[in-house]
């Protein structure tokens, strides 16, 4: 009781407290602010109880997008992404639930001259999505289908059929149930599992593909209502035992690289997927670390790649398979916050950095590691603090991540408070977003399942709200580092008009593809996530600033997340060397155009043809 008066009378006397109500009063006033941001260095302890004390005053919530029920017909009904940043009113919102539904709907937009467009659970940012006519929820084609196991080769590896729509996170589910689990995934599964794909959708980790290196093949419904099973050259199908099981063309096998490279990551252009056939790996763990650094320690090492070698903070070097001579797929990122702070023990300000590495460790390790007490509660936090403030933590316990999630409460009400806070007290985005890394750290011990340890949960979205996320090769040039430097100098610019970036931005890695609109077509690239929070002031203005900022540079756009400014084919060519034979292929599947969208001839994909008299 003693303990509990003395934290009370410490956090009402609190001079820091003091100053933010003040500020609160005065967001522009850049004394305040001053006098709060050497709180911080000096006294972050201090800072950071005002700091919780502010925020959980704050409250900014946010509903669930509605939808209509399965096999409703419903005419002019409001369609929203997740974040209800893009809205449209298309003349039929469909759900179908079966492959023949499926078809008709197609049919039936052909002899009516309608445009029809297929959306998943709405996680893409951009307009992607978008109907103007008929709208294909495909979220009723959520089954795990039989193997065609009559027309498969012999001595194929496992392979798992399933519908277009099933959400990541229900295939997860049953994959688990048999041993496997996806090779890689994004960093939530709230999203279908073909939408993920179609939009090249990834990881991290630049020995780690995206999630379209998965798919050996795919049904799909184009033009006319038919149906084309659609491989690599090599695919999985048995030309001849396909043809002797459906000979009357019920379904077209093609087995074309051009066709399949140009489908996978296709934005719905070909037509709706009905279903895809993925190669799984069997089930895997996976051993989380996060640690503090800054920019000017991690810069050189990803200029000389000992970044994707090193495994913890004190330099130990990641061990090479013994067999192939090769390094392990580990997963790593780097969180950085794009304006520059001062720590208690940095003599100069610097951005912060949280770096995360994911590797491998087996089933038995799992056991063991699991068997240590976790931490909880305000403990628990008290060590986040610690860990950050040290400049060093990189784990101090092992933790089972069904532990993580059952206390993870701190996280629900740190989310509903972000935008109110960032929007009353702007000129402290920058202390907020070094303490928001110190969550970060809750994740130092992970431990589990791989596609449980890559699910970063409902945080990491809500955190994130909405980004701009450009690809650049990793390579000599090393392009990735200096487009990172021109988005503090976009955020510093900005800075001066009291509009903040208002998330940590990532610096995220994956393999090269092979698919041509992947912005990984070809090359090891570093995705640069840039979210921002949905209505933090400036925040669409910046992210277009950074377009036109990076594009010279090379930045190729990650389809899903805003890409205003990709306008026009000679652009497009530029980006992707295989654009023309993606538009052959959208044209022998889409000769009528059924499938383009605003998307698609917004953005230069698809051609619109203008005459006048």
């Amino acid at each position: 009781m003693i303990s509990f008066f003395k934290d009370l009378i410490t956090i009402i006397f609190n001079p820091s407290s003091k100053r933010l109500k003040k500020l609160r009063k005065n967001p522009t006033s850049k004394e305040l602010a001053g006098e709060l941001h050497r709180d911080f260095a000096e006294k972050p302890l201090q800072f950071i109880k005002a700091f919780f004390v502010a925020l959980f005053t704050l409250r900014e919530g946010r509903d669930e997008t509605k939808r209509p029920g399965s096999n409703e017909e419903i005419f002019r009904q409001t369609w929203e992404n997740t974040i209800h940043k893009e809205r449209v009113q298309p003349l039929q919102y469909l759900i179908p639930d079966t492959k023949g539904e499926l078809i008709n709907i197609v049919k039936k937009a052909e002899e009516e001259g309608l445009y029809v467009r297929a959306v998943g659970k709405g996680h893409s940012f951009s307009d992607v999505s978008n109907a103007t006519d008929i709208l294909v929820d495909t979220l009723g084609l959520k089954h795990i289908l039989e193997l065609d196991k009559d027309t498969l080769k012999s001595s194929l590896p496992t392979l798992v059929n399933c519908e277009a729509g099933i959400l990541v996170e229900d295939l997860n589910t049953y994959l688990d149930e048999k041993g496997l689990a996806l090779p890689t995934m994004a960093a939530f599964d709230q999203e279908t599992i073909y939408g993920a794909i179609a939009t090249s959708t990834h990881g991290t980790g630049i020995r780690v593909s995206g999630m379209s290196d998965m798919l050996k093949s795919m049904d799909l419904v184009a033009n006319n209502g038919k149906v084309y099973r659609l491989e690599p050259h090599n695919g999985p199908t048995d030309p001849v035992k396909f043809q002797e099981k459906y000979p009357d063309g019920e379904i077209v096998l093609i087995q074309d690289d051009a066709k399949f490279k140009s489908s996978v990551v296709g934005f719905g252009l070909m037509g709706i997927v009905y279903s895809i056939l993925i190669e799984p790996v069997k089930t895997f763990y996976l051993k989380q670390r996060l640690w503090v650094s800054n920019w000017s320690k991690i810069k050189p090492k990803l200029e000389d790649r000992s970044f994707f070698t090193e495994i913890n903070p004190k330099g130990d070097k990641i061990e090479k398979d013994p067999v192939t001579g090769e390094y392990p797929p580990t997963r790593a990122q780097v969180f950085v916050n794009p304006y520059k702070t001062k720590k208690i023990w940095d003599p100069d300000e610097d951005h912060t950095c949280v770096v995360q590495v994911q590797t491998e460790i087996t089933k038995e390790e799992y056991e063991q590691l699991k068997k240590e007490e976790p931490k909880k509660g305000i403990e628990k936090i008290k060590d986040f603090v610690e860990l950050f403030l040290s400049n060093g933590g990189y784990g101090v316990h092992e933790e089972d991540i069904e532990m993580e999630d059952k206390e993870s409460k701190l996280e629900e009400i740190l989310v509903d408070f972000v935008l109110a806070f960032l929007n009353t007290y702007p000129l402290l985005t920058p202390q907020f977003l070094d303490i928001s890394m110190i969550v970060l750290l809750s994740g130092s011990g992970k431990i589990g399942k791989s596609y449980v340890v890559m699910n970063q949960g409902k945080l990491a979205i809500k955190n994130a709200g909405y980004s701009v996320e450009p690809g650049f090769a990793v390579d000599a040039d090393n392009n990735f580092i200096s487009g990172t430097e021109e988005i503090f100098k976009v955020a510093e610019t900005s800075e001066e008009s009291c509009a903040y970036l208002s998330s940590p931005i990532c610096l995220r890695f994956v393999k090269a593809s092979n698919d041509y609109m992947s912005p990984e077509y070809m090359v090891d690239t570093c995705m640069i996530d840039v979210p921002s929070v949905l209505g933090t002031v400036g925040a669409d203005e910046m992210m277009d600033r950074m377009q036109l900022a990076l594009l010279p540079k090379g930045a190729r756009p990650h389809w899903g997340k805003i890409c205003n400014l990709v306008n026009g084919q000679e652009l497009i060519k530029e980006m992707y060397p295989e654009f023309e034979k993606f538009l052959e292929t959208a044209n022998f599947f889409n000769p009528n155009g059924t499938f383009n969208s605003v998307f698609s001839s917004r953005t230069g994909i698809s051609e619109i043809d203008f005459k006048r008299s």
